[in-house]
């Protein structure tokens, strides 16, 4: 697929604030899907900037960078263009096309790339395991078609269109992530991707500082049915409180309601991955397993599949073996932050010497005490019986969890990395886990050097 001058303003709404004055430009004057790029430094020949807006910086901004590397066209929000703009892109033989908004105008350009793609468009999103998730179900299907899957954890308003934009015509399975913070975010998305079936893997008290209790949080989860077309299929975690309410609104929407759990897995116990039969685990195989179902794929298929499938980075994943450092700070909730470490425990607590490293819970709001309080209880209540545990807390809510447990508490990730470079007595296996913001990739880094 390929779009023209005239197909790109006819699909984002926009007018010609200058068209291309360079032969080159002019006759090439088709672009396929992938020549759409967000990042000035991206930029070369064939390449159309987009200048969407940041929290920091306006897009526009970039367009001289984008300009100067050789790119046939910009798409600028209208209302930002003056004279030094218009100075600028007078100076090159690119267009430029004014739109109202230029992150709706991605938007709409993906959605038209998404009507295009043959395949089976799958959504995937849930409050917790998405991106581990959408990674099993990879390797499952890859296994039966040609599939396609966003990387890495590419599920907002910027990276949902991205990963739509990129994809090859000529797959069977296309899964894609979708990620919230707030109500009306996965509607939107929805309406982009307009998926065949959808997948909400579980509905916990995340980003819960933008909602009034769970509830909301459920409904927002099913936002996803809002663009999904009539007739497809719904999973939902049968185990999870939230899901009877969902599959109302799923039924709703006329769509089909297949319901996932572990318990499916009872008698193929000896067919599961070693090293994966935590419950976390668990309900992420059966998902994969329920999926995989639909599409006439037996669950022995399934499970061979998944023997050789490795976490994404950040997502306990094994990044040093003497000692063993799990690295699963790629993000936390209070639910993750409990499965993360029972599975690290019943892994490695009995007989090692084990160490906790674990940092704030971000967008927890009025709720950041309560949660870091009973996550707290619950480091005392499973730890009393590993003697040889060590926790170290970093960051200002930890502060709450100390108060409930016997702990090295420090208030920020650079005092606890000290300690942990400083303590003499070392364990064998360490635990990593916080939110993204707390920067745990970089005491990480750090303490990997510090050993090595």
């Amino acid at each position: 697929m390929s779009w023209d001058f005239t197909s790109l303003l006819d699909i984002t709404g926009g007018i010609p604030v200058k068209e291309a004055t360079l032969p080159y430009i002019q006759e090439r004057n088709r672009w396929k899907s992938d020549a759409f790029i967000t990042d000035s430094r991206h930029a070369v020949q064939g390449k159309i900037f987009i200048a969407i807006n940041g929290q920091v910086h306006k897009g526009i901004t970039f367009i001289l960078q984008a300009l100067e590397q050789g790119s046939d066209g910009v798409i600028v929000n209208k209302s930002e263009i003056n004279s030094l703009y218009m100075e600028i892109i007078s100076r090159f033989p690119a267009f430029c096309i004014g739109v109202n908004d230029t992150t709706l105008a991605y938007g709409k350009l993906a959605h038209e790339r998404s009507a295009q793609l043959k395949g089976i468009k799958i959504a995937l999103t849930g409050s917790s395991g998405k991106t581990t998730c959408k990674e099993m179900l990879r390797s499952a299907l890859s296994l039966h078609g040609k599939t396609f899957a966003s990387d890495k954890n590419y599920n907002n308003h910027i990276g949902l269109p991205a990963s739509i934009l990129s994809a090859p015509e000529d797959c069977a399975y296309y899964i894609f992530e979708l990620g919230m913070n707030h109500a009306g975010e996965i509607a939107h998305l929805s309406r982009i991707l307009r998926p065949d079936i959808s997948i909400i893997t579980n509905v916990y008290p995340v980003h819960i500082e933008f909602f009034n209790g769970e509830e909301e949080i459920a409904r927002a989860k099913a936002e996803v049915f809002t663009g999904q077309k009539k007739g497809g299929a719904v999973f939902l975690n049968a185990n999870n409180m939230h899901s009877a309410r969902i599959a109302d609104a799923a039924k709703n929407a006329e769509l089909k309601v297949i319901y996932f759990n572990a318990e499916s897995l009872t008698k193929k116990k000896e067919l599961i991955p070693s090293g994966m039969k935590n419950p976390s685990d668990l309900d992420n195989i059966a998902l994969v397993c329920a999926v995989d179902g639909y599409f006439g794929i037996s669950t022995e298929k399934t499970l061979s599949a998944l023997q050789s499938f490795a976490p994404p980075e950040g997502r306990f994943s094994l990044v040093h073996s003497n000692p063993v450092i799990i690295d699963d700070a790629y993000n936390a909730n209070p639910v993750s932050m409990k499965f993360s470490v029972q599975k690290f425990c019943k892994d490695f607590g009995i007989e090692k010497k084990i160490c906790l490293v674990l940092g704030d819970m971000f967008e927890l709001g009025s709720h950041s005490e309560k949660y870091h309080r009973e996550t707290g209880v619950f480091l005392r209540e499973l730890t009393h019986t590993l003697p040889r545990c060590t926790i170290v807390l970093a960051g200002k809510y930890m502060e709450y969890a100390h108060r409930e447990v016997t702990s090295n508490w420090f208030p920020d990730r650079e005092l606890a990395l000290a300690y942990l470079i400083s303590h003499e007595n070392k364990a064998d296996a360490y635990l990593f886990k916080a939110s993204h913001g707390m920067l745990f990739q970089n005491l990480l880094k750090e303490f990997l050097c510090s050993i090595t």
